[in-house]
């Protein structure tokens, strides 16, 4: 969300369009503040040390307790790894960046389309565990957010390719459309034929 709400904002400014320039700046400040969160509830970004003599040690050595303090670093329940997020968001912003100061719009475009594609496929990989599976399993797919992001995707559709005219900024969108409706298809279909199974 922070490399793709970045990325167009930089395209914005490059396209002179306002919208699109302060809806990803909330976005940037929204997503930098979900990150903060999230890794201060991680254990923050110190690499993972040994802590002697804590109550809750997992393993003894001579006697002496001992203990990891886990941090962000050591998350294994990220797809990769925490370090691969960080510099590719990194190296992405970086690029998009150079793209803007030497004011490359089709370039940037392709960048800002590379992360929303990559944002709005990444819900999709729970699509084909709940087909295999045959039912859906609670909170595997959040409607809330599933909604708002179709509704979102409308609205960019829409101004991209009325008021734009600009497939860089509708044809992204669009696709996301379309996933947030293949899920809303999926919980309808799936979500259903678990509550039959509790029941029966």
């Amino acid at each position: 969300m922070l490399t793709n709400c970045s990325l167009w904002c930089l395209y914005g400014l490059l396209v002179n369009d306002p919208p699109i320039f302060t809806s990803n700046a909330i976005g940037v400040v929204l997503s930098s503040l979900f990150i903060t969160i999230f890794v201060t509830k991680s254990g923050g970004l110190a690499p993972s040390t040994t802590v002697a003599g804590l109550p809750l040690a997992s393993t003894t050595t001579v006697g002496v307790h001992t203990s990891t303090q886990p941090s962000f670093y050591s998350r294994h329940d990220l797809p990769s790894t925490p370090r691969f997020h960080l510099t590719t968001t990194t190296t992405l912003i970086t690029l998009g960046l150079l793209t803007y100061i030497c004011n490359l719009p089709h370039l940037l475009a392709l960048l800002c389309n590379i992360a929303c594609l990559v944002l709005f496929f990444s819900p999709l990989s729970k699509l084909a565990q709940i087909i295999r599976a045959g039912y859906a399993p609670p909170g595997s797919i959040p409607i809330p957010f599933t909604l708002a992001q179709g509704l979102n995707c409308l609205f960019w559709t829409t101004h991209g390719y009325c008021t734009l005219n600009d497939v860089a900024v509708w044809f992204p969108n669009a696709f996301g459309l379309a996933a947030a409706a293949g899920q809303v298809a999926v919980i309808a279909k799936y979500g259903r034929k678990r509550r039959e199974c509790f029941l029966n």
